[in-house]
């Protein structure tokens, strides 16, 4: 008898938690190409995404330099019912930037209402 292979979950084209990563990957991936200027990149509410005409932002620190760097991708805690980018994880950002990572903090789509 051979050992069961666990197989990884496919959520499809047409899923939302799909189509969120897909648009993530999109939005940090073009920044990431930033590193190669000098200095540092520091932005805020940088939409992402907009399922369902919700727009899903992110705030983002590329530490200056020529990279790659280490990249981290931020999700706030709320029980996906409350909460947005900054609720518990700001003691993060110093930490990570000073240890040279790039980071991004996200907004998602919240409960009840999504």
């Amino acid at each position: 008898m051979s050992p069961k292979v666990a197989r990884p979950i496919s959520y499809g084209k047409s899923s939302t938690l799909s189509g969120t990563i897909c648009a993530m990957r999109n939005m940090i991936l073009p920044i990431l190409m930033l590193s190669t200027l000098a200095s540092a990149v520091e932005r805020n509410d940088v939409e992402f995404a907009k399922p369902g005409g919700v727009a899903l932002t992110l705030d983002l620190h590329v530490p200056d330099g020529s990279g790659p760097f280490p990249a981290a991708v931020i999700v706030h805690g709320g029980s996906f019912s409350h909460g947005n980018k900054r609720t518990y994880v700001t003691p993060l950002f110093d930490v990570l930037s000073n240890a040279g990572f790039a980071w991004f903090t996200i907004n998602y789509r919240l409960a009840p209402d999504h």
